[in-house]
């Protein structure tokens, strides 16, 4: 029986020694551990991309690494569905995600690019309608720009952590071109869940809780009473220092 899911596999990142072992390449990786999975011995180049033709239980996969720069990627593909007789509903894109957290793998249908330039890049190659499969990465710490957080080189210690996700998503996508996008999603975004696909529900810290229904008393500070003499040191208190800062101020010329 034939398969009905995607059997058109894009990864998307950098070509170049340089950007092998970054954030930005995890469709890369996906798919190179797809090609040592399925036994894909040979690379050809055609559209300006490296595409390794495979089967899968019988059925035609095609795996597919663009080699433009990954904000031109849409061109090799589109180059590729002339070639290969596919349209975007044939294909499973693999990319790095920033708003997932790092080890959570997704799949979705379609959606916007969320700034990401490989998207956008297919976006208007071949439109929004292809299937996604989306290694989270997490964001950076402190100020450091998202774009040199994907193209930092991982330390040793990421990396391992990192080829563990890489392997997480092969099964993933087998899954996905054997049963079909819908069931593929609905049992591995729950194997692979997260909080951060449901931000709406989302409550913050103490909100929405009941504190006294979860065995926790509330306590309330007592309120000490305030004398005449404190009343009166606190409006004296009040007029100094509303009076200091204009004497300042005319000192200095400025107005406040």
């Amino acid at each position: 029986m034939a398969f009905v899911g995607p059997h058109i596999i894009v990864g998307l990142g950098n070509p170049g020694r340089e950007y092998e072992d970054t954030r930005h390449n995890a469709g890369f990786k996906v798919i190179d551990a797809l090609a040592e999975e399925l036994g894909v011995g040979f690379w050809k180049v055609a559209a300006n991309a490296l595409v390794g033709e495979t089967k899968y239980k019988g059925e035609k996969v095609i795996l597919v690494k663009p080699q433009a720069f990954m904000n031109l990627s849409g061109g090799p593909v589109k180059g590729l569905t002339g070639r290969y007789n596919f349209t975007a509903n044939d294909i499973l894109v693999i990319h790095d995600e920033l708003d997932l957290p790092a080890g959570t793998i997704k799949l979705k249908q379609g959606g916007g690019h969320a700034g990401h330039n490989g998207l956008r890049s297919l976006h208007q190659s071949i439109g929004s309608d292809y299937a996604r499969l989306r290694i989270g990465i997490g964001r950076p710490e402190g100020r450091m720009p998202p774009h040199a957080f994907v193209l930092q080189r991982l330390r040793k210690s990421e990396l391992e952590d990192f080829n563990v996700t890489i392997a997480t998503a092969v099964p993933m996508v087998l899954k996905t071109i054997e049963e079909g996008l819908m069931l593929a999603m609905n049992e591995c975004n729950r194997e692979s869940g997260t909080k951060s696909d449901n931000k709406d529900n989302e409550k913050k810290p103490g909100e929405g809780k009941n504190t006294e229904g979860n065995g926790l008393k509330k306590t309330v500070s007592p309120v000490r009473p305030i004398g005449m003499d404190e009343v009166v040191a606190a409006v004296e208190a009040v007029v100094n220092r509303t009076e200091t800062p204009s004497k300042k101020a005319e000192q200095n010329g400025q107005a406040e």
